[in-house]
């Protein structure tokens, strides 16, 4: 209770002072007749402190002047978006005080969450488990003065809701990760190889065939979780190369990997004890073949000579003229 000059209200320049109960209600007594202020010096905890003055005048002893003064709740909507600016699904929030109470706890929905009753004082806003592909966003750090003004942390304005309460936005990022597939001689980027990358559960989460250019993949893989990159066909020429396990990083920066394809070996026909058969038997042919030649030349010289007459060598054979 104010005398009806004043100008600043505050506990010490009030000549009267009274606490609302449960029900809300307060009184004055024994008030000298007069004209006075009634005016709210200490809002309760979560609503707006109203600088609304109530001007009464006593003059009867005993007369009772009722006042009905309304306190508007502290209200903040928070908003959890991705780096378009689209609502985000399935974001796990909690909102601490200054005494890292948690004041209040939900998923996002798609739509803003709307914090009432908060009081006077200090808070963060902190992300503890983020969507499929996206990065737990940095704490957001904000203060609510006693007249339901929000002020965050390394902001210069605070921005409203279409419902005329002050907004905070927490943006996620998504994950990035670029696979190269190379020539290990050149270290070029090489077309034509078939990869896919593997999940913790098996799963194919992505496949392509590499081109003239890195893959990169946005807001598909998690953070922090292993993949596998295999490669199931490889450019003709070359070898398929061995899996690569890889972890997407979780502070928003890229996730880089890449696979190298080597040559395949050219193929050489190796020495062995069979290719001295091979010779053995060619020379074996050949040499049959000039002994054959030469008994048919033999032969048919012995054709060309005259016959012997072997009569005289052999008496036996001579002839005896019976006449």
């Amino acid at each position: 209770l104010f005398t009806a000059d004043c100008v600043k209200f505050s506990r010490d320049t009030a000549i009267m002072t009274a606490a609302s109960d449960e029900n809300g209600c307060f009184e004055f007594t024994d008030v000298p007749f007069g004209k006075y202020i009634v005016r709210e010096i200490e809002s309760p905890r979560g609503y707006i402190l109203s600088d609304k003055e109530y001007a009464v005048s006593i003059a009867e002893d005993g007369k009772l002047i009722e006042i009905t003064a309304e306190n508007k709740p502290v209200t903040v909507e928070i908003s959890k978006r991705d780096i378009y600016g689209n609502e985000l699904v399935g974001a796990e929030m909690v909102l601490e005080n200054a005494d890292g109470e948690i004041v209040d706890r939900w998923t996002s929905d798609g739509t803003n969450h709307v914090v009432s009753k908060l009081g006077a004082g200090e808070y963060v806003l902190k992300e503890i488990a983020a969507p499929d592909g996206y990065i737990i966003a940095t704490d957001i750090k904000f203060s609510v003065d006693i007249y339901g003004n929000v002020t965050v942390e390394n902001v210069d304005s605070t921005a409203v809701s279409d419902n005329g309460y002050p907004l905070i936005v927490m943006v996620d990022d998504t994950t990035k990760v670029r696979i190269s597939k190379r020539d290990i001689t050149t270290g070029e980027e090489l077309p034509g190889a078939t990869l896919q990358i593997i999940d913790e559960d098996g799963n194919v989460v992505e496949e392509w065939v590499s081109t003239d250019e890195a893959h990169f993949i946005e807001g598909k893989l998690i953070a922090g979780k292993e993949y596998t990159l295999r490669e199931t066909i490889a450019p003709d020429g070359y070898e398929i190369a061995n899996e690569i396990k890889f972890t997407v990083n979780a502070d928003g920066s890229v996730t880089e990997v890449v696979m190298y394809d080597e040559l395949t070996p050219k193929t050489t026909t190796p020495y062995t004890g069979d290719n001295h058969s091979d010779f053995a038997a060619f020379a074996l042919m050949g040499a049959s073949l000039i002994i054959f030649l030469v008994l048919i030349i033999s032969r048919k010289k012995n054709d060309d000579k005259e016959p012997e007459d072997h009569s005289a060598l052999c008496p036996e054979f001579i002839e005896i003229d019976e006449d």
